[in-house]
This record gives C-alpha cells, structure tokens and sequence, in this order.
C-alpha cells in the first residue's frame, strides 16, 4: 500500500463515491470505527455489519445504483436462506466487501490513476449541490445590450488578445466583459461564466503550444475555432461591410463630382461651339485658324480613314460620335469644313490612312 498525503486521501474518498455512491461519509466512519474496535476480525465480520447498518437506511437500489449489477445482486439475494433480517445482513456484508475491496485497490494507485476517478466524483457532486443556474446569467452585466461587441469596430483592429478574442467569440465587449471582471462567488453556477473560463482555457493552451500567437489576427483565430468546433458569433466572420460600405460610397460621391464637371466642361464648350458657328470664322487669325484646320484635319485623317478625296463613311462615323457626345454637327457641316481645311492647307490626301476598325495604320498602295 502506498502512503498517502492528505489529499490523495481525499482524492480516494471521492474516487470511492464515484463507484459506491451510497457509502457516504457516515458510512465509512461507522465501517473504519467498527474495524477499528474489532481488530483481529476476519473480513468483515458480523459486529462489524451490524455497527454499520445500525440507524442506517438499507437500500438495494442506493447501494447498486447500476440496473444491470442491481439485478444480478438481487438474483443472488433471492437464494439467501434464513429469515428477513438475515437476509438483509448479507445483502450488507456483500456492499461492505466490494467497498472494502474496491478501497484496497484505490489505495494502491498512484495519485495519477485515482485523479480522473475522483474527478468523476467531484463533478457529479457539484452537479447536485451546485449546479448551473441559467437564470444567474440573466440580469448580470454582460447579458445586457451594452456588453455586446461593436464587430465593425474590433475588426478594423490588427491584432487581438486572448481576452479580447475569447469575449469576441461569445459576441461580448471586450472592454466589459473580460476573465477578471467575472469573478462572482456564484461564478460556478453561471454557464456563462463557467463557459467563459473554459473557452480561455482552451485557447490559452493554444497559445502556449504554438497553434495560436498573442497577439493574434482575426483569420488565423477563426480558422483555428473552427477547426476546434467553437461555435462563433456570425457577424465575427462577416467582413468589414460598415466599412466597405464607407468606401465605396466615398468613390460614388468622387465619380458623381468628376461627373458634374465634365459636365460643365461640356456646357462650356457647347457654348463657346454654338458661338463660333454664329460668329465669321474669318475673323479668327490666320495662323490660329490654319492650326486649327491642321488639327480638325489631321484628327479626320488618322482617326476615321478620312481622304480628302473620295470616301466620305469618314464624315459618318464622325457625326456619330459627335451626336454621342451631345455635340451634334451634321454630316454637311463637317464635310464643309474638312473640305475648307484641306482647300486652306493644300492638302491631299487619297488614301486611307488608318483603319478606323482596328487602329492600325495601313500603307499607301504603289499607282
């Protein structure tokens, strides 16, 4: 048998409820004085059953909670012969036996193989004396509209802590809702809190293990609680939409004044269009107006296959992209004054110079 420190004593009691929920601490007080009293004894002897069930309550049910064990002792117990009370000895004298042997077992354990029995034990207890309560989450601060995370805001951030990440995960303020603002001394009736705690835990190893950094970024977080099976708030994966939203209406607002402007260049030059074609173009310097000719001309030319001989299509296309730019000028009016600026220069030109359709300059044909 090992020694044993005082809390690995208790570690063996729990671990022994687990197994034998009905040998309380009472029970085992009466079966340890009565050993005690009766040394020399073998195995557990009559005085020593009959000290334990002395005021105690006996009950098949309590003693082999397990169905299928309960009905095979109770197979067994039907054979026992004599008379009630008898009967009733043996029924004890067996559960003092297993709890006897089963303790004997446990005592021989290291620390580390009893743990996870008494751990049983310790949780199904606090399940019946201290069970989550719902109802303590409901008026605490962080079930109030306040406590809920600005999403649009914490996203927009570069980097988050674990503490920040974990309140996050259950859509809170981190600024209100952290691991040292939810000490309560009713924190292990909260599943909020109890959540809370648990979650921290989980991604605190993560961090420790290198799965997680800290600081840590808002992708590789929520890829890793999905990975995990951590349920997340929607709007936590949901991108910056406030934001974009923001962007793109500054862009719209920016096009919207372009826009305008071009508009009222366009006005502008309308104007100053409708004006010239009331006004006798021969008042217009002769140098300005040959350059101008030069301009108008050599535009026809290279842009839509204008000839100064033959092939008026040019005049066509022109019109057409005129009218589409509201500044209609009809087909004679520009054919007028091509012909006027080729007159003025002296020019010829006989051959089509680009093709309008690809843009592609093509080559005079030899005579």
């Amino acid at each position: 048998m090992l020694p044993l420190t005082g809390r690995s004593k208790e570690m063996v009691r729990l671990a022994l409820r687990a197994e034998y929920p009905a040998f309380k601490p009472a029970f085992e007080e009466k079966l340890d004085a009565a050993i005690k009293a009766n040394v020399g004894a073998s195995d557990i002897s009559d005085v020593i059953v009959d000290a334990v069930r002395d005021g105690s309550r006996f009950s098949i049910k309590a003693m082999w909670p397990d169905e299928a064990e309960r009905s095979h002792v109770e197979a067994w117990a039907a054979t026992i012969q004599g008379t009630e009370d008898e009967r009733e000895r043996e029924i004890w004298r067996k559960f003092l036996d297993e709890v006897q042997e089963y303790r004997g077992r446990l005592l021989d354990m290291h620390e580390d193989e009893i743990g996870p029995l008494a751990e049983k034990a310790f949780l199904a207890e606090q399940e019946k004396t201290n069970p989550l309560r719902p109802e303590y989450d409901i008026w605490a601060f962080y079930s109030k509209p306040d406590a809920k995370a600005d999403f649009q805001r914490w996203s927009r951030l570069p980097t988050w802590s674990v503490d920040e990440a974990v309140a996050l995960s259950f859509g809170k303020d981190p600024e209100k809702v952290s691991l040292d603002k939810l000490k309560s001394p009713f924190a292990t009736r909260s599943p909020f809190i109890m959540g809370y705690r648990a979650r921290h835990d989980h991604i605190s190893r993560a961090v420790r293990v290198g799965d997680l950094s800290e600081p840590m970024r808002k992708e590789p977080f929520i890829e890793w609680a999905d990975s995990n099976g951590l349920e997340l708030p929607p709007e936590l994966d949901l991108p910056n939409v406030v934001s974009d939203a923001r962007m793109w209406e500054r862009r719209y607002q920016e096009v919207v004044e372009e826009r305008d402007k071009l508009l009222v260049d366009l006005r502008t030059a309308q104007a100053e269009l409708a004006g010239w074609r009331g006004e006798d173009f021969s008042k217009i310097a002769p140098k300005a107006r040959k350059s101008l000719f030069r301009i108008v001309l050599g535009m026809a030319i290279a842009r839509y296959g204008h000839a100064t001989v033959g092939r008026p299509g040019a005049r066509e296309r022109i019109e057409a992209d005129l009218n589409a730019l509201g500044l209609g000028l009809g087909d004679d009016a520009i054919g007028g004054w091509l012909k006027e600026a080729a007159s003025e220069l002296e020019y010829a030109q006989t051959f089509q110079y680009r093709n309008y359709a690809s843009n592609r300059p093509i080559a005079p044909k030899d005579d």
